[in-house]
């Protein structure tokens, strides 16, 4: 047992990775499950924050049938924003977070759609993340 090989650049416990608990949690194969867990927590926040607000219903085809309520493209933009403007993310490892669409492959009369991506810049071994919140829907992608 030791304590996380990146040190105090994770934050002051250093055993965060193990969820604090390092003789009963461990990350074995460096995939980073607390920056996961993070990540997706701050995901469902953003969701949920929306939808308590009435900018989105967990009924996705129907968020683009009302005026007050956020298209896709608006609620992946929040989701982005509270991922990397806030600047309170602390994970142990570096990510990356984007918007994506599939504008490029509809034509102009078909629908296109919205969502976030997320990789780690400093673990390989780290999942890509998928976030629509339009959906309410996280994938993780290992290589």
């Amino acid at each position: 047992m030791e304590s996380d090989p990146i040190g105090l650049e994770g934050g002051l416990s250093t055993y965060l990775y193990s969820n604090g608990s390092p003789l009963n949690w461990f990350d074995r194969f460096g995939l980073s499950p607390a920056d996961v867990a993070i990540i997706l927590n701050r995901f469902d926040g953003t969701v949920n924050r929306m939808t308590r607000d009435g900018l989105r219903i967990d009924n996705w085809i129907l968020n683009n049938t009302d005026s007050d309520r956020f298209i896709c493209s608006d609620q992946a933009s929040e989701v982005l924003n509270d991922l990397t403007l806030k600047g309170d993310l602390k994970t142990d490892d570096k990510w990356a977070f984007s918007m994506k669409n599939n504008l490029q492959d509809k034509e102009w009369y078909e629908f296109g759609h919205f969502w976030v991506e997320g990789v780690s810049l400093t673990n390989a071994k780290d999942p890509h993340i998928i976030l629509d919140p339009w959906k309410r829907k996280s994938v993780l992608t290992y290589k």
